[in-house]
C-alpha cells in the first residue's frame, strides 16, 4: 500500500462522515443516537492545512471511479475508510483472506494514486 494514499483517504474517509451527518457528531440515520462519531472539532477530523473540500470532492470522483467488478476495489475503500471496517470484518464480508484484500487494497492505492496525481486538465 502507498502511505501518503492511506493518509489521504483517512482523512476524506473522516470528511465524508462529517458530510453525513451534517457535522454534528451524530449520523442522521441513527434516531437514538447511540452511534456516537467525534465532533468536528476533534483533531483528527480536521483537514489537513493544505487540502480543501475541492480536492475531497476530487478523491470521492476518483474513489467512485475504481471498479467494482472481480475485485470490489470501490467498496473495499468505502468499507474502510468510510465505514472503518478492519481487515478482519472485510474478510467476513466479502469471504476472502485478509491477504487478498490487503492486496486488493493494495491495487486501489496505486489506481487512486496515478488518479490524483495526473495533471488537470483544465
Amino acid at each position: 500500500m502507498i502511505d501518503w494514499v492511506s493518509a489521504l483517504l483517512s482523512s476524506w474517509g473522516s470528511w465524508v462522515i462529517r458530510q453525513q451527518d451534517g457535522g454534528i457528531g451524530w449520523r442522521r440515520s441513527d434516531s437514538t443516537c447511540r452511534e456516537y462519531k467525534a465532533p468536528i472539532t476533534g483533531q483528527e477530523d480536521r483537514l489537513p492545512s493544505d487540502l480543501r473540500g475541492i480536492d475531497m470532492d476530487r478523491i470521492s470522483r476518483a474513489v467512485q471511479d475504481l471498479p467494482d467488478g472481480r475485485q470490489p476495489l470501490r467498496q473495499l475503500v468505502l468499507r474502510r475508510y468510510v465505514q472503518r471496517h478492519t481487515y478482519r470484518r472485510l474478510a467476513g464480508d466479502f469471504l476472502r483472506p485478509e491477504q487478498t484484500l490487503r492486496n486488493w487494497m493494495g491495487d486501489a492505492h496505486v489506481q487512486l494514486a496515478r488518479e490524483l496525481t495526473r495533471v488537470s486538465e483544465w
